[in-house]
């Protein structure tokens, strides 16, 4: 038996699928897409539809201690520099969101693909300091 949307949801999913994203909807309401390989989630709320949080979980995992330090202090830094992007380290996985309020509730065709324009930059930006962190001495890094 198929399952019936609630109506925000569904304006979600018809958005997404007509841009070309194939959306499902989880358990829990949350929408789920694919883009180049990565997985994201869409949260949206019928209490709240005047906003909408954009997810990309689990995109780098901390494997030692060293490691969670590096995504600690790019997850820093990302969250101050740039624009909208929250990166938060959980244990060992890092995700990242876009949280957005919105005017009107069909604002979000428009906003959408800049927000997942800033979320993919803020990932692609913290992969970049991890990267260059990876390379510093020991020594060198934060406590």
């Amino acid at each position: 038996m198929e399952r019936t949307l609630n109506p925000l949801v569904q304006q979600y999913t018809d958005f997404l699928a007509q841009a070309g994203y194939e959306p499902s909807v989880d358990a829990e309401g949350d929408v789920y897409f694919k883009i180049q390989g990565g997985h994201y989630f869409l949260r949206v709320s019928e209490k709240d539809p005047l906003s909408f949080i954009l997810l990309y979980p689990n995109f780098y995992a901390a494997k030692t201690e060293a490691d969670r330090r590096r995504a600690l202090e790019a997850a820093s830094e990302v969250n101050t520099k740039t624009k909208a992007v929250k990166v938060f380290v959980a244990g060992g996985d890092t995700q990242a969101t876009v949280e957005i309020l919105l005017a009107r509730e069909g604002d979000f065709k428009d906003v959408f693909p800049r927000a997942l324009e800033l979320l993919q930059a803020g990932v692609g930006r913290f992969r970049e300091i991890v990267r260059e962190r990876a390379a510093w001495p020991q020594s060198c890094m934060k406590a």
